[in-house]
């Protein structure tokens, strides 16, 4: 089924579109669930069910959703591991889950441009006074608090050379922004879309610099209504503009960042990249096959019997990329329906979004988005631009 404009000018769709960026803006601050942007994002879910009695879902999402959802509850009840942070974990994947499916059926395209843009413009405005006090007077900065906070330690009192506007770390700018810059392509605003991706290279993330390649690169090489010499002419100046960046003075730490990490000098390129899939290989067959029954990977590597190799910090022991993370909870069987999902995900998406979509898959071999708070920065956007396989849900008394 297709979405059309399904409920495109009611109330409720005006409410939903205008909190996703809200929700994607305090994704990192304290809230009664986990975080203040997941908070108001499971206010928003029980706003839909209370008022409708019928949702429209999508479906490749949805059904890959369950199966993950049961098999994470399978792992639950395998372990017999009902502490306080074991259930904590399981409810968290289902409230991102829920709000993923329900809010994105919601999504008028107009309104979560204008809220967005005003809160990018928000976000752009810190990043550009960060990075001066940062590339131009050589000071540390530290993130901006316009949320609430019980706890100031670590990335949000710890003074850094690259700007994070008003969250935790570089990267969450960039996930931030990546929507924006989407919307902004496909509208051909092309100036607004220039200065957000200016702003993104200023953080200095590695996933700044792919996100920028990835959202110009394939709009332009799949844009339909473009001719073959009009690409190439626009591939050529898009290389010319890299390189005019890579020359520039301010753009120096970014560039000198990705190469340190692409030569593999990084301290974090084992962990983000390689340490996830050195555990799987350590995994038992069963487990390779339909993923570990522990719940959680920290658990695995300190129990199971996993070599850590040269990991030595703790707090490492929790990371996976999104990849991974599907390959460790729920093996070969869970990867293999899950890049069915994205096939299909392809064929729906909206054609001027395929770019979107294959940054989201690039960005699952180096980030942790599956299925967290963080998560909703990329996929509350993501599922609102399929425009086929909708399914109607409808909701009893």
């Amino acid at each position: 089924m297709q979405k059309n404009a399904w409920r495109d000018s009611d109330a409720l769709t005006k409410i939903c579109s205008a909190m996703v960026p809200i929700i994607c803006l305090y994704w990192g601050y304290d809230g009664l669930i986990r975080s203040f942007g997941l908070t108001i994002s499971l206010a928003v879910v029980f706003l839909c069910l209370f008022v409708e009695r019928k949702v429209m879902v999508y479906k490749p999402f949805l059904l890959f959703s369950l199966f993950y959802i049961g098999r994470r509850l399978i792992s639950l009840l395998i372990t017999g591991d009902f502490s306080a942070s074991a259930i904590s974990d399981f409810f968290l994947i289902v409230i991102v889950a829920l709000s993923i499916i329900i809010i994105s059926a919601y999504i008028n395209k107009d309104i979560l441009y204008k809220v967005w843009f005003v809160l990018g413009t928000l976000v752009a405005g810190m990043v550009l006074y960060q990075a001066f006090v940062c590339y131009v007077l050589d000071q540390k900065v530290v993130p901006f608090i316009i949320g609430p906070l019980n706890d100031t330690s670590g990335n949000w009192s710890i003074g850094s050379y690259r700007p994070s506007a008003c969250f935790p770390e570089p990267t969450v700018v960039v996930l931030f922004l990546a929507p924006l810059i989407a919307m902004t392509l496909k509208k051909q605003k092309y100036l607004f879309a220039v200065i957000f991706s200016v702003v993104t290279l200023l953080t200095t993330s590695t996933n700044g610099i792919i996100s920028i390649v990835i959202l110009w690169g394939f709009y332009f090489l799949l844009k339909s209504d473009f001719s073959n010499f009009k690409k190439i002419m626009l591939s050529i100046l898009l290389l010319v503009c890299s390189a005019i960046l890579v020359n520039l003075p301010i753009f120096a730490n970014t560039f000198s960042k990705l190469m340190h990490e692409l030569t593999g000098s990084s301290s974090n390129l084992y962990v983000r990249m390689i340490f996830g899939y050195d555990t799987f290989k350590q995994m038992g067959l069963l487990g390779k096959i339909f993923g570990t029954g522990y719940n959680s990977v920290r658990d695995l590597r300190l129990n199971g019997g996993i070599n850590l190799g040269s990991v030595t910090d703790t707090t490492l022991y929790s990371y996976l990329n999104s990849i991974q993370s599907v390959l460790i909870y729920s093996g070969v069987i869970g990867l293999i329906l899950w890049i069915k999902t994205l096939i299909s995900m392809y064929k729906d998406v909206e054609q001027e979004y395929k770019s979107f979509l294959i940054l989201t898959i690039v960005l699952m071999f180096g980030t942790g988005t599956f299925y967290n708070v963080v998560s909703l920065l990329i996929y509350l956007f993501l599922i609102s631009t399929m425009n086929e396989n909708w399914i109607l849900v409808k909701i009893k008394n």
